[in-house]
C-alpha cells in the first residue's frame, strides 16, 4: 500500500573518527573495512531506504473492494474502487482524520451501477464542513483530503454528475391486439437528476388501448426511486391532440405512455404514442 514520504537520515556516517593530525597509530592506519564500515556502508543504508520509501510512497495501485470497507493509512495518494460487479448498496468509511493527519488524500471510485455512500469511521468527522455522510453517484469518483486541523476531509475534486446511457425498447399496447413500436431512449444522469429523451414512438392500439408500455427496464442508474410522471404532446387515431398524454416512469425502469391522465382509451386499431412532430425529454429526480 501506499505510504507518506518520511524523512531519511543516515546512521553510523563518520562515527568517532581518528584524530587529523598526522600522528602514526593505529587508528590512523588506511583500512578499507574502517573506511567501508564509517563511509561508504551508512551512505548505501541510506540510498536504501530513500528508495523503499519511494517505491512505497508512488504506489498508486488501485484498491477495489466488493463490500463495504474503510480507508486506512496505506490508501494515501491512492483510488479505492468500488468493483463493477457491486449490484448491492455498500458503504466506504474514511479513516479517522486525526489518525490519517493533515497531509492524507483519498480518491474513491464508484464503478458500480448504483450509487453508494461515503461514511466516515469517527462521526465527529465532517466532510466539507458538514458532519454527515455523503452519496457518490454510479460511475462518479471524488477525491478527499485531511483539512488542516485534523477534524474531517475536504472535497478536493472529482466529478460526481454526469453519467450517459441509452436503452433500446420496443413499446407495445396494452388491449386485445396491439402492436409494437422500438425505439432507442437516451439519457443523462446529473448528480440526482436525469434527463430522458424519448424519441417519436407509436404503434397500432388493439381494442381498448390504454396504455403503451416499454419491455425493457432503463438502467439502475437512471430509475428514480419511486414513479414519476410528465406530460408529452399524444397522437392518437394517426394525429396529435390538444390534450397532453401523460407520460409515467416506473421504480422498476418500465416507461408508460397514455392518451391523458385520466385512462382514456385510445382509438381502437389506429396509429397512436408519441406525436411524430413532438419527440420529448422529461427531467425527474432520483435521489
Amino acid at each position: 500500500m501506499g505510504a507518506k514520504y518520511a524523512s531519511k537520515s543516515a546512521s553510523g556516517y563518520n562515527a568517532s573518527p581518528p584524530a587529523d593530525d598526522g600522528s602514526q597509530n593505529a587508528s590512523n592506519l588506511v583500512s578499507w573495512a574502517t573506511q567501508k564500515s564509517k563511509l561508504a556502508d551508512p551512505v548505501k543504508t541510506l540510498a536504501d531506504d530513500i528508495n523503499t520509501a519511494l517505491v512505497s510512497a508512488f504506489d498508486y495501485t488501485v484498491r477495489q473492494i466488493t463490500v463495504s470497507d474503510n480507508t486506512v493509512a496505506g490508501d494515501h495518494m491512492r483510488t479505492v474502487e468500488i468493483a463493477p460487479t457491486v449490484s448491492s448498496a455498500i458503504t466506504v468509511s474514511l479513516g479517522d482524520a486525526a489518525t490519517m493527519t493533515n497531509n492524507y488524500i483519498v480518491r474513491i471510485k464508484n464503478s458500480s451501477t448504483i450509487a453508494q455512500t461515503i461514511g466516515r469511521v469517527t462521526s465527529g468527522d465532517t466532510i466539507d464542513g458538514v458532519a454527515a455522510n455523503i452519496t457518490l453517484q454510479s460511475k462518479g469518483s471524488v477525491v478527499l483530503g485531511v483539512t488542516s486541523g485534523a477534524a474531517g476531509y475536504l472535497i478536493l475534486g472529482g466529478h460526481n454528475y454526469a453519467i450517459y446511457g441509452s436503452t433500446s425498447s420496443t413499446f407495445t399496447f396494452n388491449g386485445s391486439g396491439g402492436t409494437s413500436g422500438s425505439v432507442t431512449l437516451t439519457w443523462q444522469k446529473i448528480g440526482q437528476w436525469v434527463y430522458l429523451h424519448i424519441p417519436v414512438v407509436s404503434a397500432t392500439t388493439g381494442t381498448g388501448s390504454t396504455a403503451l408500455t416499454s419491455n425493457t427496464a432503463l438502467d439502475g442508474a437512471a430509475r428514480p426511486s419511486a414513479t414519476v410522471s410528465g406530460l408529452y404532446v399524444a397522437r392518437n387515431n394517426g394525429a396529435s391532440v390538444a390534450t397532453p398524454g401523460q407520460v409515467v416512469v416506473t421504480a422498476a425502469g418500465l416507461i408508460e405512455l397514455t392518451r391523458d391522465g385520466a385512462g382514456t382509451a385510445f382509438t381502437d386499431g389506429a396509429a397512436a404514442g408519441v406525436s411524430a412532430a413532438s419527440p420529448f425529454t422529461l427531467v425527474y429526480y432520483v435521489g
